[in-house]
């Protein structure tokens, strides 16, 4: 086993700007594959369509990728959990769930850096290598056992199953390893732009207290082959620390709540659609004010309410839901949401007057068949 020929990694190697690898090797494979993907994913469903945002999140990419940003495209996809992530031919997958979590741009770039630092790092291909060495190795060793007999003749088991483990723990802690050069070429990105180095650790701090109020207990898939969060912060603060940065830091909130807002309350709502009450009350409370709907943030929180369903759950959602409109009475979302909520009371007046409001506001609704029925069945 010992003398099996594996295939070697440079863990030195990086990216060249607009160099593509030769067709002959395993990169090439890899490549081949994701340019498979990427062509799927550009008819995928789940894309956000709306030009401006995209631009802006490319523009942000380009700017940290400086020489790279030709080589890479930016697909935002509508994915309901904080993720990103960098294919070795260039393509960027951003899921709506970071930007929903994200605050400002300091936040947001410190993850896009991180990606591109798997990008430039070539991290894809070396674990890819890795991962198949470790793989042939154990199909290898399960079959010498077996072959010298001794894998039946006696209890091996335990010995087949820590080897198991390690070759496991051993692909999750390269993996690990990787995360963490990643997050530290991202947060030299970052300080090269002008941003504040606080912006790294704070998105894993927030993420800290959203798994924390988890209902699971379980941190997730995403954090199974990432630096522990707690480890994270550390490393990150101490960089952050041992910057030179002069004048002052970028932060970026106004532009990216320009960008994000108008799409804010629909990536909530569909991260409500998974029943993790504990972890989107952490989200709500850490979401900036809306100046396009002022009662924005008292509207998601009504939703929230409603949909967990909890002790004296709707007169709570209705108090939310008419704050909400109290802050922006233009807003037609607070209106639908409390006059449906109103039917089942015994405010069939105050309901119908809702509704009817929801209507006026928001004349071309694609429910405004239901809700046309609904006032005219109550308004008899």
């Amino acid at each position: 086993i010992l003398a099996i020929g594996c295939a070697t990694i440079d863990e030195s190697a990086t990216m060249e700007p607009g160099v593509t690898p030769n067709p002959e090797t395993t990169e090439a494979g890899l490549w081949m594959q994701m340019d498979r993907i990427e062509e799927k994913t550009k008819s995928s469903g789940s894309l956000v369509k709306d030009k401006k945002l995209n631009s802006y999140i490319q523009k942000l990419v380009c700017n940290l990728a400086n020489e790279y940003c030709p080589d890479i495209r930016v697909y935002i996809q509508n994915v309901p959990q904080f993720n990103a992530n960098m294919a070795p031919n260039g393509m960027m997958n951003v899921w709506t769930g970071l930007l929903l979590r994200a605050q400002n741009e300091s936040q947001l770039v410190s993850v896009l850096g991180h990606e591109i630092g798997h990008y430039i790092k070539k991290h894809s291909i070396k674990r890819h290598v890795d991962l198949q060495n470790k793989a042939n190795f154990f199909a290898l060793f399960t079959a010498a056992l077996a072959g010298t007999g001794v894998y039946y003749r006696i209890d091996t088991r335990g010995l087949h199953d820590s080897v198991l483990l390690a070759v496991q723990g051993s692909i999750a802690a390269y993996s690990r390893d990787h995360e963490r050069e990643a997050d530290i070429y991202g947060l030299d990105l970052l300080l090269k732009e002008g941003y504040s180095p606080e912006g790294a650790p704070e998105i894993w701090e927030n993420l800290i207290k959203e798994n924390e109020a988890s209902e699971s207990g379980s941190t997730g898939l995403f954090l199974a082959t990432h630096p522990a969060p707690e480890e994270r912060i550390e490393n990150l603060r101490k960089k952050a620390r041992e910057s030179n940065l002069t004048g002052t830091p970028r932060i970026g909130e106004k532009d990216f709540l320009e960008n994000t807002l108008p799409h804010r309350a629909e990536w909530f709502l569909q991260e409500l659609e998974a029943k993790k009450f504990a972890k989107m009350q952490v989200v709500l409370k850490s979401l900036a004010f809306s100046p396009l709907h002022q009662g924005e943030l008292h509207f998601l929180q009504g939703e929230l309410i409603r949909k967990e369903r909890g002790k004296d759950y709707s007169p709570k959602a209705i108090a939310q839901y008419q704050k909400a409109i109290d802050l922006d009475s233009l807003d037609p979302r607070p209106r639908k949401a409390i006059g449906l909520l109103l039917l089942k009371t015994d405010q069939k007046k105050r309901a119908l007057e809702n509704l009817k409001k929801y209507l006026e506001l928001k004349p071309k609704a694609d429910d405004r068949s239901m809700i046309t029925s609904y006032l005219e069945s109550h308004s008899k």
